[in-house]
């Protein structure tokens, strides 16, 4: 075979090339099986991890869930009790007016107390998706009067009047979270109303929707702060209100409550003139 012979010296050629490309295409392949190897390795670790950080989350989710819920009944227990007893003590009549003004404070910080711890389990329980629903028929009449009642002290307070409109009708609804969802405006309303300002409440049924409304001529609320107001731990502050304590939680938790139940919360509110909150069940 003549070496010299042009198709020869191409015919090798292409064949030296050839066995290079599949050369070149092996390593090519071992290289990339290596690398999907190491992804794989990678990736499994990488899961397990993950999924090792969310068990563990879990973990302290219940852990926490159970503290809250443990820690919430032993200081409700005595609360209670400190609640129930000065509230019957406030109304006998042999009790001195000095005697029954120190009674009326503790029943008054003993409520207070008491909100803020349901408001820390409950906070806690709709940032973990572990909170339940038990709606029933509630009578508007006698829920209002139940709220009312509570912030009947602090109304005389500051000498604000009240003004109340509601009719027979009633709503379904999960009695103790809307409890506490309405309670948690009336209160604002009263912190941020004026001494001898005003709040109206009214609760009416609306073609299908049930409507509470809550009004008040406090310091009102700007439009920057309307923004912010039903997000977690907001606390709106001018020259007023930086005097009032909070945790910023009150109206999150409303925003949230009136969600569960497929309701809807408006605002409207001019600084300087009051706010008004408007609730739909």
């Amino acid at each position: 075979m003549d070496k010299n012979n042009p198709w020869i010296k191409r015919f090798e050629r292409e064949r030296a090339a050839k066995k290079e490309a599949e050369k070149l295409l092996e390593d090519k392949s071992f290289e990339l099986y290596n690398t999907n190897l190491s992804l794989e390795k990678k990736v499994k670790e990488r899961t397990f991890e993950l999924e090792q950080a969310l068990n563990e989350a879990h973990v302290a989710q219940k852990a926490k869930d159970t503290f809250l819920s443990s820690m919430s009944h032993e200081l409700r227990t005595p609360l209670n009790a400190i609640i129930g007893f000065s509230q019957i003590l406030s109304k006998q009549e042999d009790v001195p007016p000095k005697i029954k003004t120190f009674v009326e404070k503790i029943h008054l910080s003993g409520t207070t107390l008491l909100r803020l711890i349901n408001t820390i389990l409950n906070f806690s329980k709709i940032e973990s998706e572990n909170i339940q629903i038990n709606k029933e028929q509630i009578q508007a009449k006698n829920f209002i009067n139940e709220l009312l009642i509570l912030i009947e002290t602090q109304l005389q307070e500051k000498n604000i009047t009240l003004k109340s409109d509601f009719d027979e009708s009633s709503f379904m609804a999960d009695r103790q979270l809307m409890h506490q969802a309405i309670l948690n405006i009336l209160s604002n309303a009263v912190k941020f109303t004026h001494p001898n300002g005003e709040i109206s409440i009214s609760a009416k049924k609306l073609h299908e929707r049930f409507v509470i409304t809550i009004c008040d001529n406090g310091i009102g609320i700007s439009l920057e702060n309307q923004a912010k107001l039903f997000e977690p731990f907001s606390q709106v502050q001018n020259e007023y209100q930086a005097k009032i304590n909070g945790t910023g939680l009150g109206l999150y938790l409303t925003y949230k409550i009136i969600q569960l139940h497929a309701g809807e919360i408006t605002l409207e509110s001019k600084l300087g003139q009051g706010s008004c909150f408007r609730i739909f069940i």
